[in-house]
């Protein structure tokens, strides 16, 4: 076996930590064949995906055969056995990942896959050239290797992951993976909308407006999700920045007051000191 380039890159970080679903990445991995691959059987700890970038990938999964060619995509789970060979050729791309939900006790692993789901269901093609757009940009970031290429090719592999995750078909997916990526992404956009009108005051039903939802509804599930209603959740979201501004610039009590939109100093005083349990003076 020979192969010309395998380019590895460590990433081990995590999305945002706003995410209740967590794909951890733990690698990145260009193979460009020359001779010939044949890995033996083995057992999957983790995901991987593969992507075919060119040539033709022979693999059996769970003993299923399969073929694989140019934009072709397969997703191989914790507890897969899994074997592939190639020709000359061939070139593929492999994405180790976890993926991880938050416990109280710690992250544990959780199952994207529906438990009866077949090889057939883990792989798809891909039409719109969504997949290898992405990959194009991880390896032009790998090649430059500056402050920012770590952090851009993590951003790439998030998105890489919940664009597989809109392609596959929801009912090979995992009942509690799809409700807690639903609830994922709410606290994501609402934590969004505080972050986006920090400066500005904001009306429940502005909030709700903003997120397309009922007001009873918004605020039921920023109770459930955000462990607090809307209104103490938005103002918590502007006193973590008054916090982050009061010991990471010049600004005084006053400016920083008015920057976040507070009808008064007093006002602002008050809450700062309810959240942190000190007044905002305290950090000057």
């Amino acid at each position: 076996m020979a192969v010309t380039r395998r380019t590895h890159v460590t990433t081990e970080r995590r999305s945002s930590q706003l995410l209740t679903v967590t794909p951890l990445f733990t690698n990145f991995s260009i193979i460009d064949v020359v001779d010939g691959i044949a890995f033996k059987p083995h057992q999957h700890q983790h995901y991987e995906i593969i992507y075919i970038g060119s040539g033709v990938y022979q693999t059996k999964l769970n003993t299923q055969p399969m073929t694989l060619e140019k934009g072709g995509l397969l997703i191989v789970k914790p507890g897969d056995w899994h074997e592939d060979t190639g020709e000359r050729g061939l070139l593929y791309y492999s994405l180790g990942f976890q993926c991880l939900k938050a416990m109280s006790g710690g992250d544990v692993s959780m199952s994207i896959f529906a438990p009866d789901v077949k090889p057939a269901q883990q792989t798809f093609i891909d039409n719109a050239g969504v997949f290898s757009a992405i990959i194009k940009r991880m390896r032009d970031e790998n090649a430059r290797e500056d402050i920012a290429s770590s952090q851009l090719q993590n951003a790439c592999a998030l998105s890489f992951f919940w664009e597989m995750v809109r392609a596959l078909p929801q009912d090979v997916l995992a009942r509690e993976f799809v409700d807690l990526s639903l609830l994922s992404g709410f606290r994501s956009r609402a934590v969004n909308l505080f972050q986006r009108n920090i400066t500005h005051a904001l009306s429940i039903s502005a909030m709700a407006e903003a997120l397309g939802m009922s007001e009873s509804s918004f605020t039921h599930k920023c109770t459930a999700i955000l462990g607090m209603p809307p209104m103490r959740a938005f103002m918590k979201c502007k006193i973590e920045r008054a916090h982050l501004m009061l010991t990471q610039s010049d600004m005084s009590v006053g400016e920083v007051s008015d920057y976040l939109g507070f009808t008064n100093q007093y006002h602002f005083s008050r809450t700062f000191k309810r959240f942190w349990g000190k007044a905002p003076s305290a950090l000057r």
